[in-house]
This record gives C-alpha cells, sequence and structure tokens, in this order.
C-alpha cells in the first residue's frame, strides 16, 4: 500500500546529502556503498530518518542547512540463539524464517546466515534512553523478554528446541 503510494525504501544506499529550498527538505542525494558514486538524486516533500540515534547524527551532518531531527532512543533487548537446524517447512526441506515484525508486542524476529535467530523486544514502557551519543553499558533484562516468549513461540514453535546464545541490551 506504501509503494502504491509513492512511498521508496532503498537499500545498500548511503545519504550524501539533505538539500533545502524555503527551509524544507527538496531533495536528497544517495551514494552507492560499493562504488562511493551519486547514483540518486531524489525530489521529495519528506525525508524520513529510519536510522538509529547513533546514525541520526552522522544524517544531520549531511545536510548544508541546519536540520532538526528528533529521535527518542528507548531501551531494546536483543537475544540471539546458537544455530539450529529446528527450522523445516510441512515438506520437511530447511525453511528460512521471513522477518516478523508484530508492532503490537514490540518485537521484531529475524534468522541470519548462520541458521541463528534474532529476537529484539523493545520495553514494555518505553525508557527514554537519552541522546547522549556515547554507547552506555546497559544490563539484559529478562522480565522484558518474559512478557513475550509465549507469543514468539506460537508463531515459531521450533524455537523452543533453540539453545541461547546471547543476551543484550541497547540503545536505539
Amino acid at each position: 500500500m506504501a509503494a502504491k503510494n509513492g512511498i521508496k525504501f532503498m537499500d545498500n544506499l548511503l545519504l550524501n546529502k539533505i538539500n533545502i529550498n524555503n527551509n524544507k527538505v527538496s531533495n536528497v542525494e544517495l551514494i552507492d556503498c560499493h562504488t562511493n558514486r551519486i547514483v540518486k538524486r531524489i525530489d521529495c516533500q519528506y525525508f524520513v530518518n529510519s536510522a538509529n540515534n547513533y546514525l541520526t547524527r552522522l544524517i544531520a551532518k549531511r545536510c548544508p542547512t541546519r536540520v532538526r531531527i528528533p529521535t527518542l532512543c528507548v531501551y531494546n533487548q536483543l537475544m540471539v540463539t546458537k544455530p539450529f537446524d529446528g527450522l523445516v517447512d510441512s515438506s520437511g526441506s530447511d525453511s528460512i524464517v521471513p522477518i516478523i515484525h508484530d508492532f503490537d508486542q514490540k518485537f521484531t524476529v529475524y534468522q541470519t546466515s548462520d541458521r541463528s535467530l534474532c529476537l529484539t523486544v523493545l520495553s514494555e514502557n518505553d525508557r527514554n534512553g537519552g541522546l547522549n551519543t556515547e554507547l552506555p553499558e546497559i544490563h539484559e533484562n529478562w522480565d522484558d523478554f518474559y512478557r513475550i516468549l509465549k507469543p514468539i513461540l506460537e508463531r515459531i514453535p521450533a524455537l523452543s528446541a533453540a539453545k541461547l546464545h546471547k543476551l543484550v541490551a541497547r540503545l536505539e
């Protein structure tokens, strides 16, 4: 639906510059990650920053005019399993887990290239992490995962056979 309304999602490109006319975004310049050449200049009325808090600082530096980019950094828990082979489809062959975003439960699940699963969970009550650009040490919180494991296991029952590799807390 977003694509039908003109929204474009672009991967493997770096933001080079945000151009401003009359205090409004007029276009953005994108660079190919591999060749470092400008590949696109996109005329737009809006630019949506999907970078995290730390990358936002870099985006702000790419604009010749001062641009205010509002962010709220919140605590995020990331659980990574050890690689496992329990993911099979109905025919018994290996299955690739699609990226699952559950915005109601505030979790994301995705499979890595080594057959591990990553589960990210935002805190139930978002806790402001501030706008500090230093990476603070954050202690992991099993309580954030406890409330969400059941809905994740209902979607991916094979996850119950996985072994935990690590639990990490971070700001995002």
